[in-house]
């Protein structure tokens, strides 16, 4: 008889829910052109050590960690881009599980100088348990919050 084991099952309403608005100071097509194509200098969900991020700005494009020697992490894959003002990916980022995630990065003028970022990271399926939560709430205001608006203010 086989080992029956439980999981968490997908339903309707996400595992994971993250919302965040950043406000940056600099016009939407420098952020929208840092968004795609300065990904490697600013996306360090661990402080930077060793992340070697790439984003392919297209359709199909990948979003992925190379770990160098052939190895790596497989973040997403860009389902929508609408320069200067969407970037979707649907990718399995943060576990070896069964999930997928939907990342949105919506870009708004503010004013002339001043732009909105609206990001939500959506995700089903099944995730560890325990601080996990926290700690993809905690990275992704880090890396956006932080890194993404100290690289976009610098270097506007």
């Amino acid at each position: 008889m086989p080992t029956q084991t439980s999981a968490k099952p997908i339903g309707a309403e996400p595992t994971l829910d993250v919302r965040m608005d950043v406000e940056l100071n600099a016009p939407r097509d420098r952020v929208f052109h840092a968004l795609i194509h300065d990904f490697a200098a600013w996306f360090n969900v661990d402080g930077g050590a060793g992340m070697r991020m790439t984003l392919e700005p297209h359709v199909g494009g990948r979003m992925w960690r190379d770990l160098g020697e052939a190895g790596g992490h497989l973040w997403g894959t860009v389902q929508v881009i609408k320069p200067p003002t969407l970037l979707e990916s649907a990718c399995p980022l943060l576990v070896s599980l069964p999930s997928l995630s939907h990342l949105t990065f919506r870009l708004h003028d503010a004013n002339e100088t001043t732009t909105k970022l609206e990001f939500r990271h959506l995700a089903i399926g099944m995730f560890p348990e325990g601080e996990m939560y926290d700690q993809v709430h905690t990275g992704w205001h880090n890396t956006l919050a932080k890194e993404f608006k100290a690289h976009v203010e610098r270097h506007h």
